[in-house]
């Protein structure tokens, strides 16, 4: 269910997201299953615009990389990396390694880089 959620946030299905963010919410609550509730809660820390950065962030890419792949001013780039900074608690790109914590982002295996 929070994969499906966090899918369809993805894909700007907003609605969706949020009913299966509920359903998997309470599926967790039953379990007990504190870190994945977290991780739920986490996922509402970023817009759309700065999980987008923050999956470029997490593969090694420059703000200028960014901006080009995202069609964003280097200037944009850099202040949505400072809000991602800050809402996670960081000074640095060790957001890379607290976003893939909190499952803000997914991950990418060696065969995706080609």
């Amino acid at each position: 269910m929070a994969l499906l959620a966090r899918a369809c946030a993805l894909l700007g299905d907003a609605e969706t997201s949020q009913r299966e963010t509920g359903v998997a919410r309470e599926i967790f609550e039953r379990l007990g299953a504190d870190p994945d509730l977290r991780s739920l809660d986490g996922s509402r820390l970023l817009t759309e615009r700065e999980t987008e950065v923050l999956s470029l962030v997490v593969t090694g890419a420059t703000n200028r990389a960014i901006a080009a792949e995202l069609v964003l001013s280097e200037r944009t780039v850099d202040r949505h990396v400072s809000n991602i900074f800050a809402k996670l608690g960081v000074s640095s790109r060790a957001a890379t390694a607290r976003a893939l914590e909190l499952q803000l982002v997914p991950t990418r295996s060696a065969s995706e880089d080609g």
